[in-house]
Parts: C-alpha cells; sequence; structure tokens
C-alpha cells in the first residue's frame, strides 16, 4: 500500500519544532510493515492550496492520514479532506492530533473515515494492517484507540490503547526530514537564529566557547510525555507523565550531536523537572557534553535555588515557566496546582542565576478582574525588572481559548458562548478560530463580566506598567541602549532617533509620528513609557483604536457597543466562585441537565 502522513500549517509561519507526532507515528509502522509511506510536511512547505491537493492526488495514497496537533487547524483538515475524498473515494481518511476532540464533527462532516484517540504509534499500525484486507471504516470497529461511525451511522468509541513502553516515545527517525529537505529548518545554526543566540550564550558565560563555532547548530531534544498538572486550559491526551529512560535520552542526543552538530538543545517536555530522581540523573549524564541547553514547561513549584545552579553547572541556559497569572485566585481557577509565592520565587532565582526567562500569561479566563489583572501587572513588574540585563519586552500574553477536551472549553458550551448546544454551533466556532493563535484579539470568548475592549486593554496595560517600571528603575539612558540592540529591526531613521535621544532625552515629535504610522499601538509604549504611563488610563481607547486599525472600522463599531451594553449590564454582574474551573462545569453539567453522547464523553472530559 500507499500511505501518505501529513501536517497542517498551524500558524502564520512554518513552525520551527519538528514535526515529531506525525514522525513517529510513521517510524513506528514502517518498521513494521512492507508498505511505502510518504511524508508531506505541508505547515513547512506552504504549497498553494491547488498545488498541495495536486500533489497528494498525484500520489494516490491508499491511506492518506494528518497530524493536527491543534484544534485551529479544523478549516484546513475539512477542506483537504473533503476534496481528497470526492476524488479519491477509496481511499482511508485517518486524522490524529488534539483536533479528534472534535470526532464527531470531523466524523459527520469533514469526509473523515477514522480518528485516532490518544498515542496513535500502536492504533495507526493496526489500521494499516486492518487496511491490507479492507478500506470500510466500520470494519475497523475493534482496534482500540479509535472513534469512527457504525455501519447505521451511530458514534464508536473503542477507548484508548496502552501506551507505549517509555524508550519507544517520540522514536523519531531525522533523516526523513533530510529527504525533504528540511533537516536544518528545524536545526539551524545558531547564528542565524539571533533570538536563541541571546538566551543561549549570554545567560551561560561558562561555555561561551561553544559560541566561536559558527557551524553550531540548534536542535530540540524532547525527553518526556505528559504532565503532572491537569490545568483546566489545556487539552489532556496522556495520564500521567512518562520519562525517556538516561540511556535512550543521550542515545539520541549524541546523534544529534554527532551527525547534525547541535550544541544548542532545547530540552522538549510539557512538565520539566518534576521526576527528582530522574533529573538528578539527567544533570549527571548532559554534564560531560559541554553544551548549552534550555528547558521549557518547567514547574516553578519544583526549582529551588541550589536546583538551578546544579542545572546551571551543567551547561543551562535558560528555564521557562508557565506562570499563566499573577493573581492567586485565577491560579486556582487554572488549577495549576502551584502557590503564588512559587511563581514570585522562581523568577527571582532564575534571573538571579543569570539564565534566560520569560513571563508567560493567559489572561481572561472565568474570573478574571481589574483586581486580578491588577495583581497580575503588579507580579509582571517583579518579574521583569530583577535585574538591568534582563529585557522588559520578553512577556508572553495570551487570551484564554477555548479548545475542546478542555473544561474551559465546556464551560463556554454550557454558559451559552458558543450559542445554542448541538454540532451547527461548535462547527461554526472552530472554523471561527482556524488558523487563530491565543493572542489573537479579534476570536478569543470573553468569559468575564466586563466589555471586551476592557480585556482587550489589559493586555495593553501590563505592557505599559512593566515597561515603564524597568525604565524608572534603571534608567531612561539604559532603557533606550537596550532598544538599540534591536534598533535594524525598526527604520533607517533609527541612528537619527537614538542620537537625538542621546542629546536631549526624547526621540522627538518627529519620530513620534513615523512610529505612529509604523507601529502597532502596542508597540508604541516601548519607544514612549513615560508617556504611556501617564495616559494609561486611556488603554480601553488605545485597544479600541489599535483593534480598528488592524481589523477594520466596523470591528471597533462592535467593541463600542459592546462597551455601552456592559456599561448598561453593569449591575448584573455577579460573585464568580474562585475554585477549579473543573468543579464548576461538573456542577453546571449537572444541575443544567446537559447529556451528550456517551461515545463523545470520555473526550470531553480530557484524561
Amino acid at each position: 500500500m500507499k500511505i501518505m502522513i501529513t501536517t497542517t500549517p498551524n500558524s502564520e509561519r512554518p513552525s520551527f519544532f519538528p514535526p515529531i507526532g506525525a514522525l513517529s507515528v510513521m517510524n513506528y509502522a514502517r518498521k513494521r510493515t512492507p508498505h511505502e509511506f510518504k511524508f508531506y510536511n505541508i505547515d513547512y512547505f506552504r504549497h498553494s492550496y491547488l498545488e498541495t491537493l495536486s500533489k497528494i492526488l498525484a500520489y494516490r495514497p491508499d491511506i492518506f492520514a494528518i497530524s493536527a496537533v491543534v484544534s485551529t487547524s479544523y478549516s484546513y483538515t475539512k477542506r483537504i479532506t473533503r476534496d481528497v475524498k470526492a476524488r479519491l473515494p477509496e481511499t482511508l481518511i485517518i486524522i490524529g492530533g488534539n483536533l479528534c476532540t472534535s470526532a464527531e464533527i470531523l466524523l459527520k462532516r469533514a469526509s473523515t473515515d477514522l480518528c485516532v484517540l490518544g498515542e496513535g504509534e500502536k492504533v495507526f499500525y493496526n489500521i494499516v494492517l486492518r487496511a491490507e484486507t479492507t478500506r470500510c471504516a466500520s470494519d475497523f470497529h475493534d482496534i482500540t484507540g479509535l472513534m469512527l461511525l457504525g455501519q447505521k451511522g451511530e458514534l464508536i468509541n473503542t477507548g484508548y490503547e496502552t501506551p507505549l513502553p517509555a524508550n519507544e516515545i517520540w522514536d523519531v527517525d531525522w533523516t526523513d526530514l533530510e529527504t525533504d529537505g528540511t533537516i536544518y529548518h528545524y536545526f539551524p545554526l545558531l547564528k542565524e537564529r539571533s533570538d536563541y543566540k541571546r538566551k543561549f550564550i549570554a545567560a551561560n558565560k561558562n561555555y561561551h566557547y561553544n559560541a566561536d563555532n559558527a557551524a553550531a547548530r540548534l536542535g530540540h531534544l524532547t525527553i518526556a510525555k505528559g504532565c503532572v498538572a491537569r490545568c483546566t486550559f489545556c487539552h489532556r491526551w496522556n495520564k500521567g507523565i512518562r520519562h525517556i529512560p538516561m540511556d535512550e535520552v543521550m542515545r539520541r542526543l549524541e546523534h544529534l550531536y554527532d551527525k547534525y552538530n547541535v550544541r544548542y538543545f532545547n530540552m522538549i517536555a510539557e512538565s520539566f523537572g518534576t521526576d527528582k530522581r530522574w533529573l538528578a540523573e539527567f544533570l549527571d549524564k548532559i554534564a560531560k557534553y559541554k553544551i548549552l541547553w534550555g528547558a521549557g514547561g518547567v514547574r516553578t513549584s519544583v526549582v529551588t535555588p541550589k536546583l538551578i545552579e546544579q542545572m546551571k553547572d551543567t551547561g543551562c541556559s535558560s528555564l521557562v515557566y508557565g506562570n499563566e497569572t499573577g493573581s492567586s485566585k485565577m491560579l486556582e481557577v487554572m488549577e495549576k496546582r502551584v502557590a503564588l509565592e512559587d511563581n514570585y520565587n522562581a523568577s527571582q532565582w532564575t534571573v538571579e542565576a543569570n539564565l534566560g526567562n520569560i513571563v508567560q500569561l493567559v489572561i481572561g479566563m472565568p474570573g478574571e478582574s481589574p483586581e486580578t489583572i491588577r495583581e497580575t501587572i503588579e507580579y509582571c513588574k517583579f518579574a521583569t525588572s530583577l535585574s538591568p540585563e534582563q529585557d522588559p519586552r520578553q512577556i508572553s500574553i495570551n487570551y484564554a481559548q477555548a479548545l475542546p477536551g478542555t473544561p474551559l472549553y465546556e464551560y463556554a458550551r454550557i454558559q451559552g458562548f458558543l450559542g445554542e448546544q448541538g454540532l451547527d454551533t461548535e462547527e461554526e466556532y472552530l472554523l471561527k478560530i482556524s488558523d487563530r493563535e491565543a493572542a489573537d484579539p479579534q476570536t478569543f470568548i470573553n468569559f468575564t463580566d466586563f466589555s471586551r475592549v476592557m480585556v482587550l486593554s489589559w493586555n495593553l496595560l501590563i505592557r505599559i506598567e512593566t515597561r515603564f517600571n524597568y525604565f524608572a528603575k534603571f534608567g531612561a539612558d539604559h532603557y533606550y541602549d537596550l532598544l538599540a540592540r534591536d534598533g535594524n529591526q525598526i527604520s533607517k531613521m533609527y541612528g537619527w532617533a537614538l542620537s537625538r535621544i542621546k542629546r536631549s532625552g526624547k526621540p522627538g515629535i518627529v519620530f513620534f509620528l513615523y512610529l505612529l504610522a509604523r507601529l502597532s499601538v502596542s508597540e508604541l509604549p516601548v519607544w514612549y513609557p513615560k508617556l504611556f504611563f501617564r495616559i494609561k488610563s486611556l488603554a480601553p481607547l488605545l485597544a479600541l483604536i489599535q483593534t480598528a486599525r488592524q481589523f477594520g472600522f466596523s470591528e471597533g463599531i462592535l467593541l463600542i457597543r459592546d462597551f455601552i451594553k456592559h456599561k448598561k449590564d453593569k449591575h448584573l454582574q455577579r460573585p464568580f466562585a474562585y475554585v477549579s474551573l473543573r468543579k464548576i462545569v461538573d456542577r453546571d453539567k449537572k444541575s443544567r441537565n446537559i447529556t451528550d453522547d456517551p461515545m463523545m464523553s470520555p473526550l470531553r472530559r480530557g484524561r
């Protein structure tokens, strides 16, 4: 058989993170069957839609599988599956990834034959074996790990497959990316990625000698699957966390080190450092390689000053935490299972160790208010001004994006934010958020009791106050010297503007007008932190201007109408119970007698 596995374009630009899900699934099946496998990385190549479709049709796959890792890929997935099925009706179409949380919609609206639930390697292999004798979807009803339609059109959920042994997790053959010519997109020369170069090299002076290696590359090493937490905005396919055995981790590291000259590693895990025994062994083993490495998904509750120093001594240069908020109330709603003190401590200890760090926030969850945002602002001011070596612009702010399979999405359904119950409204929502990221200001659901323009202003207010706090603490000269590092990214006028700043302390009205024409409202406070701090009460108006400028005058009118409505309905605001959103969803589902197809219930709950 001929089997094609593809990715989907999930954002405006190709991801720098390798498509390890698709590659792992393909590699597992290829090792065990004699069939022909072809990987088509749609996300990277970004061919026109017609060219993409023609390449798929020209290959004429017997099995066409899509790795849809996020729910925001629905629109593209629906279009490609329907067009492929219309032209190749005998082809078996399979979807895997988090989009399969919406399996009922995929099966009934998107020409999908089979949806893979959870970890896909074993499931896909079993599908391939069965497809040797049949392509009728209902004939796969006894394979564990699937959602499909029966002969009468009924939903069938076959449960979850047993997990892989830990040493087989994320087993990728990197030559697949050599074959299609994309390998060095994912393993770029460090000198080509200035953002990572600063993050890795500047932080750990013990390893500066590596900076002279012009051929050194940046790479990604997956070390675990799963997470110890169950945040209420995050979908979970896997139970708990599995760490790849240390010998296997080091074997994979050495392969990337020797074959691709990777010297700077992103250690990929959703929950880094939670297994202290594994981490101790990891630090002992990795020290001998004299590489630089960083980790994301670090839980603030697991680090200590001693542990951070130990990590730094082995080459660690960056630790990124899922802070999400500076409010203890919102930590409860998110079910983060960390204390606010943990967030403060982790930020301080990481900066004191001179390691790279970035504040990551999720705002606009149910219960968010000016009071909780004020707490988050205070945390951000603290976390971004611990050292003059920090960059106060290093804040990532996302809106709470309701994705299927999360308590946040179920809250949206129960409270009527999606409209009437049913597939029509759920599909309409999936289409609305398709190709949109969580930072998108147009498509997020406003879960708060405040107007949409007020929620948008919180994003701007966090940035204004954080930047001014840094500006006031370390002085104007230092602040503008910091901006000078990125001067070539602004314009040819930058040199003139900097010289004026040095002479008068002010960039000048001409430069202000120039920036006003070139930059968004959210970027202007970078250049005029003092001015924007003085007019911070106008943040809602600035947010309105920015939105209208980005999305058009009609969007601005909608925001004004929404603002007026909330002003009239202010008396309807109700107290919010600051407990886990999961508890609120479970309570409201029972009280409102909301029932789902029993086949879909496990997917809605997550794991």
